[in-house]
């Protein structure tokens, strides 16, 4: 039996957590010319946490996490518009949990949703 989960105008697609080591970058290949790059950085002068999206190549979308260190969960507001696929919007949406006290140095979990909208 195959199962549909929506919630308002989303479908979900997948679903998938990891455990991130030391801050490193996640790559995510949704389909041969779509991919997300997922990068932590901590940045002092910044006060609350934020992301921000560059194109980088024809093919990938990085995602620039900026201080998502909160052990208590950092995580997007809402899904974020990523491309286009088949002609239909693709979404994601991600928290964030940090472990241990070394931000420059910082083991995360990782919880990571694909929506179509």
């Amino acid at each position: 039996m195959k199962f549909e989960i929506s919630q308002d105008n989303f479908i979900l697609l997948d679903t998938f957590s990891m455990v991130v080591l030391s801050n490193k970058s996640i790559k995510l290949k949704i389909a041969e010319d779509m991919n997300l790059l997922f990068v932590f950085n901590n940045d002092k002068n910044e006060k609350e946490h934020t992301f921000t999206t560059t194109i980088i190549e024809k093919t990938i979308l990085k995602i620039e996490l900026i201080n998502f260190n909160n052990p208590l969960g950092t995580a997007t507001k809402e899904p974020i518009l990523v491309g286009d696929y088949n002609g239909k919007n693709i979404f994601v949406h991600f928290c964030v949990y940090s472990l241990g006290d070394n931000e420059l140095n910082q083991t995360k979990i990782f919880i990571c949703s694909l929506y179509q909208g």
